[in-house]
């Protein structure tokens, strides 16, 4: 009976468009990558005038266009003008599925693919301009996108409820000073677990392969790269609440891990000096068994946050019957 009790629960919130005093002028996403692109060039120019290794441009240039593939992504969602396309808004949660309807159409989820965490309706990509900061819970759907409920009634505590006694994953809050410090001590994670593991493969691989140079740039370039990536990992699945149980994470992170081993084996012939050949073996099987690695470790860390999560829901659902 109590099962039948949670399932036909339902909650839904209208929303309307912010409003905005400030004025912003539009700027398309094309126009950024565009601008960034040109940009990219006047730096490839600048390094050839200053004499730097194609290497060390070419590093210059995938910074510059990422910066502006971030950037073409972010400022659309500060735009007036965008938020328009999506307002009216009405998100409702039926037994475990959450939709989102727009004038754009509308978007189904599983609230047991999503996970959510008690923010504020500014973590909301869509109001995070013209509304005052209110406490409310956010759920995060499998795409990533963020979605702010109870800022508009004023029934915060009662999504909060109905997504409690869901099998929802509750994580920590990325925004704000205390998200951009825990991601700044990420990368120092990363950096100095690369340097570690330089060292550490560098005196194992010259111990070893005294007079064979290839074997010894290989033990170097598999240190750096385990001990980097499993360092990073690592403190990404055990801080508590950080890793989202959600299509979007998982996709990264294995884009991550595939992509590491050749960042390592090519971007710095500073330290990793392998040749064409076996770098490309290395990046393969490297890409291979961080793969396999990761698919591991988010199958282990999701199967804990799914016993947590009915463990937690169970007393709640015990209290309605």
């Amino acid at each position: 009976m109590d099962n039948a009790m949670v399932d036909c629960r339902h909650i839904e919130e209208c929303q309307t468009a912010p409003r905005v005093d400030w004025p912003r002028r539009h700027l398309r996403p094309t126009a950024v990558r565009v601008a960034f692109g040109l940009l990219s060039i006047a730096v490839s120019a600048l390094g050839v005038l200053l004499g730097l290794s194609p290497v060390d441009i070419g590093g210059f240039v995938v910074v510059v266009l990422l910066i502006g593939w971030i950037l073409s992504r972010l400022e659309p969602t500060q735009a007036s003008q965008w938020r328009l396309k999506h307002f009216p808004r009405k998100i409702c949660l039926t037994g475990n599925t959450l939709r989102v309807l727009t004038p754009e159409g509308e978007q189904r989820f599983l609230l047991s693919e999503c996970c959510w965490f008690l923010g504020s309706n500014t973590d909301d990509p869509l109001l995070n301009a013209g509304w005052k900061a209110l406490c409310v819970p956010v759920i995060v759907s499998p795409t990533g996108h963020r979605f702010a409920c109870g800022s508009e009634q004023g029934n915060a505590e009662a999504w909060i409820q109905a997504i409690e006694e869901s099998e929802c994953s509750r994580v920590a809050r990325r925004e704000g000073t205390t998200g951009f410090l825990v991601r700044m001590m990420f990368l120092a994670v990363f950096l100095v677990g690369g340097v570690c593991g330089y060292h550490g493969a560098h005196l194992v691989g010259s111990m070893l392969f005294r007079d064979r140079q290839l074997s010894n740039e290989i033990v170097v370039a598999s240190g750096i790269t385990c001990v980097a990536f499993g360092g990073l990992l690592c403190v990404w699945m055990l801080l508590p609440g950080w890793y989202r149980p959600i299509a979007s994470e998982r996709r990264h992170l294995y884009v991550f891990a595939a992509l590491l081993p050749t960042g390592i084996a090519m971007s710095s012939r500073r330290f990793v000096v392998l040749p064409r050949g076996p770098a490309l073996v290395f990046s393969l099987l490297g890409a291979l068994v961080l793969l396999l690695a990761t698919r591991a470790i988010i199958s282990w860390k999701e199967s804990q946050l799914k016993k947590s999560a009915r463990a937690s829901s169970s007393p709640v659902r015990g209290d309605m019957v």
